[in-house]
């Protein structure tokens, strides 16, 4: 039995406020929307690249634009999770692998950031 790759796409705060932002600016030479087109760039290219090669992708991007307004980025950082940040990705791939068989499933958690499951997700 072979490993199957699975594709993510990175999610990015485009919502981001003042201390992100300048947090973002002393941390990195890039001004805040080409770090922006930057990300996006890059999940188009794992998204031709997924359906290329018949590879999921999972796209957080997306989960996370829809629970942008719950908390899910550090108040300092455009890129990184807070952790309702990563209990969201967490639930994702556990749902993703209970759906595609890899794991059973178990007892659902609770319908809120933790719940991204569906909305953003696509398998390719």
């Amino acid at each position: 039995m072979g490993a199957e790759v699975w594709l993510l796409t990175t999610p990015s705060n485009r919502q981001a406020g003042a201390e992100a932002r300048e947090t973002q600016a002393t941390r990195n030479k890039l001004d805040f929307d080409e770090l922006m087109r930057i990300h996006d760039d890059y999940n188009d290219v794992v998204r031709r690249v997924g359906a290329g090669l018949g590879a999921p992708v999972i796209d957080m991007a997306a989960v996370y634009r829809d629970y942008a307004d719950e908390g899910v980025f550090l108040p300092t950082d455009v890129v990184h999770p807070a952790q309702g940040g990563q209990n969201l990705e967490a639930e994702v791939l556990f749902r993703t692998l209970v759906r595609e068989g890899l794991v059973e499933g178990g007892r659902a958690g609770r319908r809120s950031a933790a719940e991204g499951p569906g909305r953003g997700e696509r398998r390719r």
